[in-house]
């Protein structure tokens, strides 16, 4: 058996040795996850998103009017703005729209390891907790969310991101206001508030 010495090291270095595991590990699946996205690659709209295709000849003309009309009972202008700088600078090869999203994507990662660094957790509790959130987010389903941009969820999530940095113990009011003009008909608004109320319960 080892010593009490012996041992905090030994522990020290098989945690440490799990922690490079992990990263390890994620590297490998964000690779596969970005060969995933380079091979479903579409330069098709995604649902809703056909509706864009009617406009291109005002963006064309920058007449931006088209971002005030009723779409699919809800108004999605961000989006909408995305796929018409990509009409307007990359022809409607969706260059933009799979580019601003596996940049978001990237970024939900980012905001979440920044909320799981501030938890009270040890060091190596927290850069694990950190890695195996990666490795989760690398999980190939989610490469659909790149490869056939661009939904809603990243309007969400940024207006997630705010509210927890704004208030980080938000109340029940302070959230359902803070999204109380990003409903979606998916009808996952309540879940969506939950999920937020839970981040801010663990920030």
């Amino acid at each position: 058996m080892f010593s009490s010495p012996q041992a905090t090291i030994f522990r020290q270095w098989v945690t440490w040795a799990a922690a490079a595991t992990l990263l390890v590990w994620m590297a490998i699946v964000w690779v596969h996850f970005a060969g995933i996205i380079i091979r479903f690659y579409s330069p098709l709209p995604f649902y809703d998103y056909w509706d864009t295709v009617g406009h291109i000849d005002r963006y064309r003309q920058l007449d931006f009017g088209v971002l005030w009309q009723q779409h699919s009972e809800h108004r999605l202008v961000f989006p909408e703005i995305i796929f018409a700088a990509d009409y307007i600078f990359f022809r409607g090869r969706e260059i933009l729209p799979l580019v601003l999203s596996a940049l978001f994507y990237f970024a939900t990662w980012l905001i979440l390891s920044a909320v799981l660094y501030r938890s009270k957790l040890p060091l190596i509790g927290r850069l694990c907790s950190i890695l195996l959130a990666g490795i989760v987010m690398g999980w190939e389903g989610g490469a659909l969310l790149i490869a056939a941009p661009f939904l809603i969820q990243w309007s969400l999530m940024l207006a997630a991101a705010a509210l927890v940095k704004k208030h980080p113990r938000a109340t029940d009011a302070q959230i359902r206001e803070a999204f109380a003009g990003l409903k979606c008909r998916c009808g996952s608004h309540m879940s969506i508030l939950r999920a937020v109320k839970r981040l801010t319960e663990v920030a």
